[in-house]
């Protein structure tokens, strides 16, 4: 069961729509929320669905009251955790005419997001190709590790057969997760990579233009936690369209605060179920 917040409506268009998702995290969800609200100008307005995956009540109520009558914000409470992508999609089911006559597109992501200041208005300035169903953004953690592009190219043998190595127990996931940390730490500065083409962005932020609710209409929401990534890339290719990386718009991520309360093994288990989804689809 869903429970809808609506604060008053008024008559504005809603440039860019802005849907997160919050679960225990009012200060994240707040410091997000401000970086966004401080970039609205008479130009263009944005609006921002907060979708809560039933959150401790002290913490949705440190929303409410952060939000109070903001005209531009509005709060879906769901009963129970029912995951990212599935928290997404109730927004867009409940503002999906919304969507398509005011807005020119969404964007979805974490809260534990802080928006570069001029984000909106490079993005504003922007021209995509009309394939373009996903933009992927500059993603980068407050440690300075570049987060996109998540995947160049449809995963090779080798890289399927990691996985499912990875997947088959708990203990091996953690050897993995060792070695690669320590290639890491004796390779080579990654690349830095221009505006492009990819295959996969990281799921903590997505740009949706209208194009893609008028050709695919929802995310595939089969997963609870882990494996987003791949299951909107099977949806972009299915629809013959492409996820683009735009290296200019910049986005600063606290990566997994939303998870910070949860251990490495629930994780695990977590994505272990996801993986039996989209494991045939990479």
């Amino acid at each position: 069961m869903v429970n809808t917040m609506k604060q008053s409506k008024k008559n504005y268009t809603d440039n860019v729509l802005f849907i997160m998702v919050n679960y225990n995290g009012a200060s994240d969800t707040i410091k997000c929320v401000e970086s966004i609200l401080s970039q609205q100008t008479s130009l263009f307005k944005s609006k921002i669905i907060i979708v809560d995956n039933a959150s401790e009540t002290e913490d949705i109520e440190a929303i409410k009251d952060f939000c109070g009558e903001n005209e531009f914000i509005e709060i879906i409470e769901s009963s129970s955790n029912i995951g990212y992508f599935p928290a997404f999609n109730i927004a867009i089911d409940n503002y999906y005419n919304e969507i398509l006559e005011k807005s020119t597109s969404v964007i979805i992501c974490n809260n534990d997001l802080v928006f570069d200041k001029n984000f909106l208005s490079l993005y504003f300035a922007k021209k995509y190709s009309s394939d373009t169903l996903v933009i992927s953004p500059n993603v980068i953690t407050f440690d300075g590790v570049k987060q996109n592009p998540h995947v160049l190219k449809r995963f090779s043998p080798l890289r399927k057969l990691i996985y499912k190595v990875y997947f088959n127990s708990y203990p091996m996931s953690l050897f993995i997760r060792f070695v690669t940390k320590m290639r890491r730490s004796y390779s080579k500065p990654p690349i830095e990579h221009d505006s492009m083409f990819i295959y996969q962005g990281i799921g903590a932020c997505y740009i949706l233009p209208i194009v893609f609710f008028k050709k695919i209409r929802r995310l595939d929401d089969r997963v609870f936690l882990g494996g987003e990534e791949a299951l909107l890339s099977d949806q972009v290719l299915k629809a013959s369209g492409k996820n683009f990386y735009d290296k200019e718009l910049l986005v600063l991520h606290a990566e997994g605060a939303s998870f910070k309360k949860s251990t490495s093994r629930w994780r695990y288990e977590q994505s272990k179920k996801s993986y039996l989804i989209w494991k045939d689809i990479i």
